[in-house]
Protein backbone atom coordinates (compact mmCIF):
# COMPACT_ATOMS: atom_id res chain seq x y z
CA UNK A 1 0.00 0.00 0.00
CA UNK A 2 1.47 3.62 -1.05
CA UNK A 3 0.30 6.28 0.92
CA UNK A 4 0.75 9.97 0.26
CA UNK A 5 3.06 12.07 2.14
CA UNK A 6 1.72 12.53 5.41
CA UNK A 7 2.16 16.44 6.79
CA UNK A 8 3.16 16.71 10.22
CA UNK A 9 1.84 20.03 11.45
CA UNK A 10 2.35 20.21 14.76
CA UNK A 11 3.19 17.56 17.68
CA UNK A 12 2.02 18.35 21.50
CA UNK A 13 4.89 17.44 23.19
CA UNK A 14 8.61 17.88 21.88
CA UNK A 15 10.26 16.43 25.02
CA UNK A 16 10.15 13.89 27.42
CA UNK A 17 12.35 11.91 29.63
CA UNK A 18 15.20 9.31 29.10
CA UNK A 19 13.82 6.33 30.14
CA UNK A 20 10.55 6.84 27.46
CA UNK A 21 6.57 6.27 27.99
CA UNK A 22 5.82 10.05 26.88
CA UNK A 23 3.14 10.46 25.12
CA UNK A 24 3.22 11.79 21.78
CA UNK A 25 -0.02 13.49 19.86
CA UNK A 26 0.70 14.62 16.26
CA UNK A 27 -2.08 16.45 14.01
CA UNK A 28 -1.99 16.60 10.70
CA UNK A 29 -3.19 15.97 7.62
CA UNK A 30 -2.98 13.10 4.54
CA UNK A 31 -3.22 10.49 7.49
CA UNK A 32 -4.88 7.81 6.19
CA UNK A 33 -7.23 5.16 8.27
CA UNK A 34 -3.95 2.57 8.78
CA UNK A 35 -2.52 -0.13 11.07
CA UNK A 36 0.90 1.17 9.81
CA UNK A 37 1.26 4.32 11.38
CA UNK A 38 4.66 4.53 12.87
CA UNK A 39 6.61 7.04 14.44
CA UNK A 40 10.38 7.39 14.23
CA UNK A 41 12.65 8.95 16.92
CA UNK A 42 16.40 9.39 15.71
CA UNK A 43 17.19 5.47 14.31
CA UNK A 44 13.91 4.12 16.47
CA UNK A 45 11.18 3.03 14.93
CA UNK A 46 7.83 2.63 17.49
CA UNK A 47 4.30 1.88 16.71
CA UNK A 48 1.63 4.41 16.82
CA UNK A 49 -2.59 4.92 16.86
CA UNK A 50 -4.69 6.56 14.75
CA UNK A 51 -6.79 8.37 16.80
CA UNK A 52 -8.68 10.08 14.14
CA UNK A 53 -8.01 11.35 10.18
CA UNK A 54 -5.78 14.39 11.55
CA UNK A 55 -4.29 12.77 14.38
CA UNK A 56 -1.86 10.39 15.42
CA UNK A 57 -0.49 9.37 19.16
CA UNK A 58 2.87 7.11 19.68
CA UNK A 59 4.80 6.89 22.85
CA UNK A 60 8.37 7.50 22.50
CA UNK A 61 10.98 5.26 23.38
CA UNK A 62 13.86 4.92 25.90
CA UNK A 63 17.18 7.06 24.57
CA UNK A 64 20.17 9.37 25.93
CA UNK A 65 19.64 12.65 26.83
CA UNK A 66 19.73 14.95 23.77
CA UNK A 67 17.75 15.64 20.47
CA UNK A 68 16.55 13.70 17.80
CA UNK A 69 15.11 14.10 14.96
CA UNK A 70 11.31 12.67 14.81
CA UNK A 71 9.42 11.42 12.10
CA UNK A 72 5.99 9.78 11.32
CA UNK A 73 4.81 7.21 8.57
CA UNK A 74 1.16 5.81 7.97
CA UNK A 75 2.24 3.09 5.97
CA UNK A 76 5.34 1.81 7.99
CA UNK A 77 7.65 2.85 5.22
CA UNK A 78 7.53 6.60 4.17
CA UNK A 79 8.59 8.88 6.94
CA UNK A 80 7.71 12.87 7.05
CA UNK A 81 11.01 15.10 6.13
CA UNK A 82 10.51 17.89 8.08
CA UNK A 83 13.35 18.79 10.86
CA UNK A 84 11.58 18.17 13.57
CA UNK A 85 13.33 17.72 16.85
CA UNK A 86 12.42 15.75 19.86
CA UNK A 87 14.11 16.70 23.29
CA UNK A 88 14.79 13.97 26.14
CA UNK A 89 15.52 14.95 29.08
CA UNK A 90 17.30 14.12 32.29
CA UNK A 91 15.47 12.07 34.84
CA UNK A 92 14.77 14.78 37.94
CA UNK A 93 16.86 14.31 40.99
CA UNK A 94 16.34 15.50 44.32
CA UNK A 95 19.91 16.25 45.64
CA UNK A 96 19.06 17.54 49.22
CA UNK A 97 15.88 18.37 51.20
CA UNK A 98 15.70 20.13 54.81
CA UNK A 99 12.09 21.31 55.34
CA UNK A 100 8.88 19.11 55.45
CA UNK A 101 7.10 21.10 52.61
CA UNK A 102 9.91 20.37 50.51
CA UNK A 103 9.81 16.07 51.74
CA UNK A 104 6.49 16.41 50.66
CA UNK A 105 7.01 17.71 47.05
CA UNK A 106 10.03 15.25 46.63
CA UNK A 107 7.67 11.79 47.67
CA UNK A 108 5.03 13.92 45.34
CA UNK A 109 7.03 13.99 42.46
CA UNK A 110 8.11 10.49 42.87
CA UNK A 111 5.11 8.97 43.53
CA UNK A 112 3.69 10.81 39.96
CA UNK A 113 6.67 9.35 38.26
CA UNK A 114 5.76 5.83 39.75
CA UNK A 115 2.36 6.11 38.72
CA UNK A 116 3.00 7.45 34.95
CA UNK A 117 5.17 4.54 34.67
CA UNK A 118 2.44 2.32 36.36
CA UNK A 119 -0.45 4.05 34.16
CA UNK A 120 1.59 2.98 30.88
CA UNK A 121 2.50 -0.47 32.10
CA UNK A 122 -1.06 -1.27 32.33
CA UNK A 123 -1.95 0.43 28.87
CA UNK A 124 0.51 -1.82 27.45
Amino acid sequence: MYAIAVCNNHMMTDDGAVDGGTFITVTGTNFVLSDKVRCRWGQEIVEGTQLTVNEIQCISPAHAVGNVRFAISNNAQDFTTQNIQFTYQGMLHVLSCSSHLCLQIAHLLAVLCHDQAALLATLL
